[in-house]
């Protein structure tokens, strides 16, 4: 068995890979980018956020979570709120977008498989 390393003596350098055990005690190694994808790929779904800017189409935006008022200018696509906060989500072949309406009370949501276009908004009613 070779001889153990004092952490002094580690070189520096750029991490590219981790080695490490799995549940059943074998010997594993995996790509730094690969494993911080996985393990974060909840939280960087929503990386990209903000507001939606004039002439916008809401159908060409990225996974994020996104604000819009009615001064900022028109809109292609939107739900019919004047200021709202939207959540977009796509994972693999799917995308849901929902709309929060933040004056008047109101949500929308509308949904996408594949290569088909967005579908028409819906309105989610509270009684």
């Amino acid at each position: 068995m070779g001889e153990d390393i004092k952490m002094s003596d580690f070189n520096e350098a750029k991490l590219v890979k981790i080695l490490g055990l799995d549940s059943d005690g074998n010997s594993k190694k995996e790509g730094l980018a690969t494993m911080i994808a996985r393990c974060l790929s909840p939280y960087v779904m929503l990386k990209y956020n903000g507001v939606i800017e004039k002439e916008s189409n809401l159908n060409d935006l990225q996974n994020g979570a996104y604000y819009y008022f009615v001064e900022t200018g028109e809109i292609s696509n939107s739900p019919g709120f004047d200021r709202f906060a939207l959540l977009q989500i796509e994972v693999g072949t799917f995308g849901l977008q929902i709309a929060f309406a933040v004056v008047d009370r109101g949500v929308k949501w509308r949904t996408k498989h594949g290569g088909d276009d967005w579908q028409s908004w819906n309105a989610i009613s509270f009684t």
